[in-house]
């Protein structure tokens, strides 16, 4: 395992479990994985309506605490969060440079990256380029995912 691996999450992946009943524990979780070295990556899309003199979209919904706030009182630390036109999703090859593009910021190489997502696309295009990925699903949530994560991160090299 690279000595910082690194784990990109869905920030509505993970927003979405803040006020149910695993948010706390799956933050927890998020936190140790910071904790061991892994470095977190949040995604986010952008709505059409975004503009850069407001930084706010009229169709986001505030939320009572931040994602990096519920990480940071969980313990942990998210290393950033990296926006991408939500048009540009939509797009295999777009969404194949996005994530080539985080990669090449952390320094990471595919095979040192975990990826969990909602998204079946999102999940296929980094399966693609090598990167370890996973879809979340009510039958595999986030949180045992983090917890298979971390026996994987637990194994000796």
């Amino acid at each position: 395992m690279a000595r910082h691996p690194l784990v990109i999450i869905g920030r509505r992946d993970t927003l979405s479990l803040a006020d149910g009943p695993e948010g706390a524990a799956t933050f927890r979780k998020l936190a140790k994985l910071t904790r061991l070295g892994f470095q977190l990556v949040s995604t986010a899309s952008l709505n059409h309506d975004w503009s850069k003199n407001e930084a706010v979209s009229s169709r986001s919904q505030p939320r009572p605490k931040g994602l990096r706030q519920l990480i940071e009182e969980a313990g942990g630390v998210l290393d950033a969060v990296y926006y991408v036109p939500h048009s540009l999703l939509t797009q295999r090859t777009r969404r194949e440079a996005a994530l080539q593009d985080i990669l090449a910021r952390f320094g990471v190489a595919a095979e040192d990256c975990y990826l969990y997502s909602s998204s079946r696309k999102f999940v296929a295009v980094a399966e693609s380029l090598g990167i370890h990925a996973e879809v979340i699903t009510q039958d595999r949530p986030l949180a045992r995912l983090l917890d298979e994560l971390r026996e994987i991160a637990a194994q000796p090299a």
